[in-house]
Formats: C-alpha cells, sequence, structure tokens
C-alpha cells in the first residue's frame, strides 16, 4: 500500500503493467480500478497492489479498518 499522495500516474503504469504481466493487480484504497484516462496527473487515493485478488482483498478489508476509520 502507498499512502503517498504524490504519487503521479507516472509512478504507476509501468509497475502495474508488470504486475499485472505476473498475475498481480493494483487498484486504489477502495478496490477501484486506476483510472489513467482522469484529468488529474496525481492520483487522490492510496493505492493498493498485490499478486493475487485474494491477498488484494485481505489488504482492503484490514485497510477499512485500518486507514479508512
Amino acid at each position: 500500500m502507498n499512502t503517498n499522495f504524490r504519487l503521479s500516474k507516472w509512478d504507476t503504469l509501468g509497475p502495474q503493467l508488470i504486475l499485472e504481466e505476473a498475475g498481480g493487480v493494483m487498484t486504489d484504497i477502495y478496490g477501484k480500478t486506476l483510472n489513467y484516462e482522469q484529468p488529474d496527473l496525481r492520483w487522490k487515493h492510496s493505492i493498493v497492489a498485490a499478486n493475487n485478488t485474494t491477498i488484494l482483498n485481505q489488504i482492503l478489508e484490514v485497510s477499512k479498518q485500518v486507514v479508512l476509520e
């Protein structure tokens, strides 16, 4: 999980491509797909990356309890 709010699209595009080609997944902290067509260059929410959706869902569940509350 990256909680750096200065993270930009170019910081995630390459790593996301590599991660997804290896079977992983990257979303925002709410589990939403990263939208590279949005006008802002910076991400508005924290980014979460995991090697599979099971791990991602576990991270998102913990983040709801710790970060979002």
